[in-house]
């Protein structure tokens, strides 16, 4: 006898699915990790309403629920090679004990490789920065130098600049070489990333145009989140140029020092030691500008004064406290920082260099008012207006 799912309405028993049916289509998307899911496995039984919602929220076309065991696997197995091509399964995990498969970031990859797919069509030249560095004689400091001369990620400017600049400088470097930053941006992601997972970035591959996913804050903390994601894109990137391209989970409070390559290589990308080894320290304080002369979190630059032996493990350890308990008071708070504007969160998680080129393809008449949407805004609803788009 076959284990089934049953399908009630209220108290009504409506229709039944084959369980395994059942646990391969929602294991397979954003809703595997949901009460109601896994509540239906325990029990044997779901409201109508509930599977329904399920199957909206995780893409899961309605007919498939009937399809025999067999034919249910095949189109899972086409689905994740579409999906999940340019990324590996295992995930990395840097001082974390995060714990993310792809299905929990299944529609984020499955609209970014959507985005890759038009990208495509108007790039010619294969991509030189995906697995630049997986067989390489150059060691980490001439591997973070040479990445620094081709996406012009020039240190004197940077110097200039602040936070959020210098991380419009990284991603403009990067989008010159067919390489995008997204950044999840809170309700203009097509899927909301839970807390709990430490989820940080992923890189996703393509011989044309990949993609650097980045996952740092919420839009509703009061800490600036710039250093933050300027580290994680570096971390994302490092991935990409070594062939690693699976999901990062990262846990920003370690005090150990990490030796996993794609985090020294993101330290070396912003902190060079022939450079940062001459700066000094003796305060938080001081911590606090290095990390503006940087534009990463002070955080990342107490490690790196560790690592590099300009502070003992008593300071060390004293700036973490400090930092740690700045960072709890502050998200603590109620309230939020200020939400993004429609056209503003658009362009964040799209990529600005993807949207001008998605609005240029619309005002050329290459793709309609329709495909331009789709491409820009998972929410289909949401009307914005296309000039905004271009000077935002």
């Amino acid at each position: 006898m076959k284990l089934e799912i049953s399908v009630r309405k209220n108290k009504e028993f409506l229709f039944s699915i084959n369980m395994e049916v059942f646990a391969l289509l929602f294991d397979n998307t954003i809703v595997r990790r949901r009460k109601k899911f896994l509540d239906s496995l325990c029990s044997g039984f779901i409201q109508y309403d509930d599977f329904i919602h399920l199957t909206r929220i995780g893409e899961v076309p309605y007919p498939l629920f009937f399809l025999a065991e067999d034919f249910v696997k095949k189109i899972i197995q086409d689905y994740q090679k579409a999906v999940f091509f340019g990324v590996s399964k295992d995930q990395l995990s840097i001082s974390s004990r995060g714990d993310i498969v792809l299905a929990d970031i299944s529609l984020i990859l499955k609209d970014i490789t959507r985005k890759q797919n038009f990208l495509k069509k108007y790039i010619c030249d294969i991509n030189d920065i995906p697995g630049r560095y997986k067989r390489t004689k150059l060691d980490l400091y001439k591997r973070a130098k040479e990445m620094r001369d081709i996406i012009g990620y020039d240190l004197e400017t940077i110097f200039e600049l602040n936070k959020e600049k210098t991380f419009g400088v990284l991603d403009k470097g990067l989008a010159d070489r067919n390489v995008y930053v997204s950044l999840y941006a809170h309700h203009f992601t097509p899927q909301e990333i839970d807390k709990s997972l430490q989820f940080s970035g992923i890189a996703i591959n393509d011989k044309k145009c990949p993609f650097l996913f980045i996952k740092a804050g919420d839009n509703d903390s009061r800490i600036e989140l710039w250093g933050r994601r300027l580290f994680t894109a570096a971390l994302s990137l490092s991935c990409l140029c070594h062939g690693d391209c699976r999901p990062v989970t990262m846990d920003g409070g370690c005090r150990e020092l990490v030796e996993d390559q794609h985090y020294l290589f993101a330290e070396e990308l912003l902190m060079p030691e022939d450079i940062f080894s001459k700066e000094s320290c003796s305060s938080l304080t001081e911590a606090k500008l290095l990390a503006d002369k940087y534009s990463v979190s002070p955080t990342a630059v107490v490690m790196r004064l560790f690592r590099l032996k300009i502070i003992g493990d008593i300071a060390k350890n004293e700036y973490l406290d400090a930092l740690s308990s700045e960072w709890l008071r502050l998200t603590r708070k109620k309230g939020g920082g200020t939400p993004l504007g429609l056209e503003k969160g658009i362009n964040r998680y799209n990529n600005q260099a993807v949207v001008g080129t998605i609005v240029s393809k619309y005002n050329s008449k290459d793709i309609s008012l329709r495909e331009a949407r789709n491409l820009l805004c998972y929410k289909k609803g949401d009307k914005f207006n296309m000039k905004v788009l271009q000077n935002v």
